[in-house]
């Protein structure tokens, strides 16, 4: 039995202006519209551009680029301190402090999961993703996803008095 030639055909060109946007979008999904945000879109197509002959799925490029940017932002989001002063964060005389003291505790928490924990919360609370669709987005077994979804959930609970 002899192999197939399937004709050489050349991949479409890398349009790194368009895929900047989906990168820089991926990011502020984690850390919103912030310059860290902006800092991981540009180490993501930095990354992106330093490992093109890696990426397997050229068809699905987006797909790709976008697991680079949530890693990035999860990375970033790691390295910042996990306490900020609230006095900066509320100003005098704001009627939404207790709001904006609850952004606060609920960052400091998620700060204290893992990174595959916190992907995997993010996705499914921020992106609302079932756990299906985030165990096909990150080729992982459903299992996998359920069983870090619950370790988050109590060591959130744990964190936040819940």
């Amino acid at each position: 039995m002899g192999f197939i030639n399937l004709p050489d055909r050349e991949p479409p060109a890398w349009d790194w202006p368009r895929l900047r946007a989906v990168a820089l979008r991926e990011a502020q999904r984690t850390l919103g519209r912030t310059a860290a945000a902006d800092d991981a879109a540009q180490e993501t197509i930095l990354r992106a551009w330093l490992q093109t002959a890696t990426c397997r799925t050229v068809d699905r490029r987006e797909a790709w680029l976008r697991a680079i940017a949530r890693r990035e932002a999860l990375r970033i989001m790691s390295r910042t301190p996990a306490t900020e002063p609230l006095g900066e964060l509320v100003p005098e005389g704001d009627d939404h402090a207790d709001e904006v003291a609850d952004r606060v505790d609920v960052t400091r928490a998620l700060r204290r999961l893992s990174g595959r924990e916190r992907d995997v919360v993010l996705r499914h609370y921020w992106q609302d993703m079932s756990c299906e669709q985030i165990a096909n987005d990150l080729a992982c077994p459903l299992g996998t996803i359920k069983v870090r979804l619950h370790r988050a959930r109590q060591k959130l609970g744990t964190v936040l008095g819940g």
